[in-house]
């Protein structure tokens, strides 16, 4: 079940992806998975399930003014150390558009992986497509986010216990 990214937000730019009803059930995996995985890796599991407990309870909208926070964009400057957040739900959008559409480059038939082909098209690389930047984008929100809640304002997040996550390079 997704919290914070919904197949909607992929209607419009900059993560938009064009859908047919079958696409959509494809995106809608890819979403739960994104969420799955990330979420617990950006917060460690203790403070990701309180997350998590908070954002799913009762009354909507009364959610821990530390979580409110994290999930907002925002930026921080201290001197010249500068940190600035996207935000949860466009960092989640960003992973999800990265694995959605690297793996609609290809695809796999009994025969070996098949690049797609169309009459009036041609097709882009990873690397020819926006698809790597945006996914580096993401990491580098889920990056700043575990900078704030590990160093900045640690004591507010003593349960953070967070797994580290590299940028995509392409070379």
């Amino acid at each position: 079940m997704s919290r914070f990214a919904q197949i909607t937000d992929f209607k419009v730019e900059p993560f938009k992806i064009p859908l047919n009803p079958v696409q959509s059930a494809d995106l809608q995996a890819i979403i739960d998975e994104v969420e799955d995985y990330y979420i617990p890796r950006l917060f460690g599991k203790d403070l990701a399930d309180l997350f998590i407990l908070d954002w799913d309870a009762l009354p909507v909208g009364a959610i821990d003014p530390r979580f409110v926070f994290i999930y907002n964009p925002f930026t921080y400057q201290d001197g010249s150390f500068f940190l600035q957040s996207e935000g949860i739900k466009k960092m989640i959008q960003g992973i999800v558009y990265y694995k959605y559409l690297r793996d609609r480059f290809t695809r796999v038939a009994t025969t070996g992986g098949k690049k797609t082909q169309s009459a009036n098209a041609s097709n882009v690389s990873g690397t020819h497509h926006d698809i790597n930047r945006r996914y580096n984008s993401s990491i580098e929100t889920f990056q700043v986010l575990q900078t704030y809640m590990s160093c900045i304002d640690s004591g507010l997040y003593p349960e953070y216990d967070g797994i580290h996550e590299r940028f995509n390079h392409i070379f």
